[in-house]
């Protein structure tokens, strides 16, 4: 099988590059592309092979980091993502004849006389091709530009000179605009005609002028249809290839819509402009934009020696000139692409697409400045396999199923644990070195660590009930932040650690998945935001898998516990013989012990991250009532005692509390179950408070 043709793409961020990447996309096995751009931040580099982090283009070292390149990457044709670097080309060509075989283009002042409007202008005078009357301003001499406004009245356009993709452009509509413009810098600006102005356009920017008193509009923009572009390779020989014409919608400078123009006085005209470029010693891709006056005339309005935002919109209509470039200079064909039929009927719609890079990739080619894509099917896709998930990030690490958590992974084998804490001193107190490292929610949301799609975050962070409703909202709202961030890094997997809360207090527990929702707590709320949030971003970004966990009440005598369960309290009265008063007696409550608890995040972690489902319950396998609790309570205590217990002194009234969950589905997928009985929760949290 033949080697893939490779193409050294500059400027490989651009939209014009991505536009010749889209081009590619389903001939990526014919093709190698390597990829030069300045900035690592740009997703859209690494849909190429190779990237390597170059020099600005108008850096002294830029050429020769090029041309150092080159000789590394053995390329088979260099292509421009920008105008600048059909410059930067065409003057390495010059520099370095072994090199002119490799860029398909021509002389340095051919693409000149493209890049400059004025000189544009110049050229077409000089071989009598209709162009957009211009007005080339001399210092503090205005006399052309009012004779063009005395020839075509307004409005008329202020273009910078060596501009590209509409920027700096501007629509003078009156006397008083003109006045102002120039009176500022008009150096380096080319006026030109507007050709093809609508009455409508003419009503947009009066509305605008007349709406400006009142504020400046957040969004204000002209379609632009009236925008025609003749497309086609000059050959090495200077003869001209096949001819290819269309119109485009544009929208704030980029094409928007495509579709085939057949006119005959059109393809003449872009073929006369390509005959005298050619003579000017162009070679390669050429590129005519045209408006048309209202009578139907083509006029010319600005050159390039490059490919353009339509070059995959014109792959479609039947036009692939990649393809054909390829071809005629190398002849080598890349082959079909079946996308690409042509359809003189046919329309093409550009859309937004996005695109994502990991925060590894992204540091790999900071580093090194040099990033390679990975050959597929190398690594094992970590979302399917059965190992355990190697990189845990941990928030609430110093609460009390926190620390325990922690405690208990660090232990295992093969887990890295990283903590996300509000106090980072107090974390490093309770695990020191165990931990490799410790970050605050800032350091994370200001990108300290590199998240990727090797990383999971448990989250058990946020406010307990008790400390109050500014404080949950304020959980609540990190939380948002934590989940949008981590997910936009590309993370593989975020566990959400929720509460039965969520439940409220609905009848006949326990309560399971496919129980309703009915919070009647604040932090039941927040704890029900949390989880809703979770679903909506791993249904919108398909990379990234989650779960929310709705826990049951965790206790036992172990660090970090917090004196507020009524198991807790029941304790301490037995472990003084004070009377143990119970309202009602008819409460049953549901207690899980830390231990089960923390094994139970271990069995998820070590569960294939695909198989998750989106919610569970869990909690213990049985619910007691609170009488029996108590008795227990009384019966274990006595025997840290001499002769005196507690009496239990049932009161008499009604109460709704009835808590219980029903937790087989997470028994069932994580192979899971408690080994902890009440009287283990019991005795643990006695031994506690008698030590404490």
């Amino acid at each position: 099988m033949p080697k893939p043709f490779h193409i050294l793409l500059l400027s490989a961020g651009s939209l014009l590059a991505q536009n010749i990447l889209d081009n590619l996309e389903n001939r990526r096995d014919k093709v190698r592309i390597t990829g030069l751009n300045s900035s690592s931040a740009n997703p859209r580099i690494y849909r190429c092979d190779k990237v390597y982090l170059s020099p600005l283009i108008d850096s002294p070292n830029f050429k020769t980091f090029l041309y150092e390149t080159i000789k590394r990457e053995r390329p088979n044709t260099i292509l421009p993502g920008r105008d600048h670097d059909v410059v930067a080309l065409a003057e390495l060509a010059h520099e370095n004849p072994d090199l002119r075989s490799l860029i398909p283009g021509g002389s340095i002042k051919a693409i000149k006389i493209m890049n400059d409007k004025r000189l544009s202008s110049l050229f077409s005078k000089e071989y009598d091709l209709p162009y957009a009357q211009s007005a080339i301003p001399q210092k503090e001499n205005f006399s052309e530009v009012y004779n063009l406004v005395s020839l075509c009245g307004f409005p008329i356009i202020a273009k910078p000179s060596e501009g590209f993709g509409s920027l700096g452009i501007r629509i003078l509509c009156n006397e008083t605009q003109l006045e102002t413009f120039l009176s500022r810098n008009p150096e380096g600006f080319i006026f030109q005609e507007f050709i093809g102005f609508s009455e409508e356009s003419y009503n947009k920017i009066d509305t605008y002028n007349k709406d400006i008193s009142m504020g400046v509009p957040l969004f204000f923009h002209l379609p632009d249809e009236n925008q025609f572009a003749g497309q086609t390779i000059i050959k090495s020989d200077g003869s001209i290839g096949e001819i290819f014409t269309s119109r485009s919608l544009m929208v704030l400078g980029r094409c928007e819509k495509s579709e085939l123009w057949i006119d005959p006085a059109f393809t003449e005209l872009t073929r006369k402009y390509a005959e005298a470029i050619a003579d000017k010693g162009w070679r390669g891709v050429f590129n005519l934009q045209c408006r048309r006056t209202q009578v139907g005339r083509f006029v010319g309005s600005e050159m390039s020696g490059r490919m353009t935002g339509s070059t995959s919109a014109r792959g479609y209509l039947g036009y692939d000139e990649i393809r054909i470039l390829i071809k005629e200079f190398y002849g080598i064909d890349i082959g079909k692409d079946s996308r690409y039929k042509r359809d003189n009927a046919g329309v093409v719609y550009r859309s937004l697409t996005d695109y994502y890079v990991s925060g590894k990739d992204k540091n790999l080619l900071d580093i090194n400045s040099l990033w390679e894509k990975k050959k597929e099917n190398i690594q094992e896709d970590n979302r399917t396999k059965k190992s355990p998930v190697r990189t845990v990030l941990i928030t609430g690490s110093t609460g009390f199923i926190g620390q325990n958590f922690v405690k208990k992974l660090i232990k295992k084998e093969n887990y890295e644990v990283i903590v996300i804490s509000r106090n980072k001193t107090q974390a490093k107190k309770l695990f020191e070195s165990d931990v490799s490292q410790y970050f605050s929610y800032e350091d994370i949301l200001d990108g300290k660590y590199l998240i990727d799609n090797t990383s999971l975050l448990f989250h058990l962070g946020f406010a307990r009930p008790h400390n109050g409703n500014y404080e949950i909202a304020r959980s609540l709202e990190l939380t948002a932040k934590l989940f949008s961030y981590t997910v936009q890094c590309g993370i593989q997997g975020i566990v959400n650690i929720s509460s039965r809360s969520v439940y409220g207090n609905s009848d006949n527990p326990p309560w399971d998945e496919e129980t309703p929702t009915n919070p009647s707590t604040i932090y039941g709320q927040a704890k029900l935001g949390a989880e809703l949030l979770l679903s909506t971003l791993i249904n919108s970004y398909s990379n990234t898998f989650g779960t929310s966990i709705r826990l049951g009440t965790v206790i036992s005598g172990s660090s970090g516990l917090v004196d507020v369960s009524i198991i807790s309290k029941l304790i301490k009265q037995a472990l003084k013989s004070d009377p143990i008063h119970i309202f009602g007696g008819t409460q049953n409550f549901d207690f899980l012990h830390v231990d089960d608890a923390t094994d139970a995040f271990i069995s998820l972690l070590e569960t294939p991250i695909s198989s998750w489902k989106p919610t569970y319950t869990l909690g213990s396998t049985q619910s007691y009532n609170i009488v029996t609790i108590a008795e227990r309570c009384v019966a274990l205590s006595s025997q840290f005692l001499s002769n005196q217990t507690s009496q239990i002194i049932i009161e008499k009234g009604d109460s709704n509390v009835d808590y219980g969950l029903d937790s087989s589905l997470f028994q069932e997928d994580m192979n899971w179950h408690p080994k902890k009985s009440i009287d283990d929760i019991i005795t643990s949290l006695i031994n506690f408070y008698q030590i404490k």
